[in-house]
């Protein structure tokens, strides 16, 4: 339910599901009205690559952690089938001894 205007005191909204052609109406209406302010328009873009940087610290955090872990999982997983099959530490397969 979306508020699109008052009742007569005031006090209470009417309100209408988001495809009703009384909400379309508001938003369009609101949407025709709004104007930014060139203050606040300065102060969103002097954000964007603020935040960019943020994202894309993230990511790399992400990306570099998923790399670690997945060479640890490797070379634990490595190391337990080695000791399990009796492989030598460097080596690819058991070195037969006779």
């Amino acid at each position: 339910m979306i508020p699109y205007r008052y009742d007569d005191t005031g006090k209470f909204w009417w309100m209408a599901r988001s495809g009703s052609p009384e909400v379309s109406a508001y938003t369009d209406r609101v949407t025709e009205q709004f104007i930014l302010p060139n203050k606040d328009e300065e102060w969103a873009d002097s954000q964007w690559w603020p935040e960019f940087f943020k994202k894309v610290k993230n990511v790399l955090n992400v990306t570099v952690g998923g790399w670690v872990f997945l060479w640890l999982l490797t070379w634990v997983v490595g190391w337990i089938v080695r000791g399990f099959l009796g492989i030598p530490r460097g080596y690819d397969r058991r070195i037969e001894k006779g």
